[in-house]
């Protein structure tokens, strides 16, 4: 009887539900990570995946080292990404469906009276560095653009007047409005997006099992608490 009974204990101990809960080491792209909609992202990952016994903790890494240490496995996965960041490194898969969708604008100076939107060829772009959809624009509309490795950088230039304008996405700009307010005192949002891009949480392809799990508690916490991420809301795909 005594032997059964530890029998069946090493056996329910040894299953799924006993086991001892994932953990995934997510990258993060540095020199975002303070920025409030990250933070916010960040907490909407943590309480989604918790439900599911999945807990996350985050790394902050430049975006191309990030990727690498993906692909090799070092780190489980990405936070959000484009799609070309998958057919770059075959190695990561992507969400089936984008988590939400971005737009990029860009910043100028008020006082910089020629910039003209149409006609940005004439002036000079700032860009940061391996934003990889947003080079390929640049390179489809034969724009040039300097690579610059953060926010912080690419203000300082454009205050500056070393730059014309700076290329960041629309839920970057609405977190530094609320953190940096003096930051638009002299600098003006441009009235037309500069690009509309789909954006994925990224996975080793050892995870390949685990990720509909993953999709599956996204997808609920979208349904039941997406309105609580204000800075997220219009970011969210809703068909996610």
């Amino acid at each position: 009887m005594t032997c059964r009974l530890l029998i069946w204990v090493i056996l329910l101990l040894s299953s799924p539900s006993w086991a001892d809960g994932i953990h995934l080491k997510i990258a993060v792209q540095e020199g975002y990570d303070k920025l409030l909609v990250i933070q916010e992202l960040e907490d909407f990952f943590v309480q989604s995946l918790k439900r599911e016994g999945i807990t996350v903790s985050f790394t902050p890494l430049p975006l191309g080292r990030s990727s690498s240490l993906v692909s090799k496995g070092t780190l489980d996965g990405e936070l959000i990404r484009s799609e070309l960041v998958a057919q770059n490194y075959p190695n990561i898969i992507i969400s089936s469906k984008p988590l939400g969708f971005i737009e990029y604008h860009i910043l100028y100076k008020i006082k910089n009276t020629t910039i003209n939107e149409d006609q940005l060829n004439k002036s000079r772009g700032l860009v940061i560095l391996n934003t990889l959809t947003v080079k390929e624009d640049l390179k489809r509309r034969d724009l040039g653009a300097e690579e610059i490795s953060s926010i912080e950088q690419g203000l300082q230039m454009l205050k500056s007047g070393r730059a014309d304008y700076l290329i960041l996405p629309d839920p970057i700009i609405a977190s530094l409005k609320i953190s940096s307010p003096k930051t638009f005192v002299d600098v003006r949002i441009g009235k037309q997006y500069f690009q509309k891009v789909p954006l994925y949480f990224c996975l080793n392809k050892k995870h390949l099992e685990l990720l509909p799990k993953i999709e599956k508690a996204l997808s609920k916490s979208l349904q039941e608490k997406s309105k609580e991420y204000k800075l997220l809301y219009d970011f969210f795909n809703p068909n996610f």
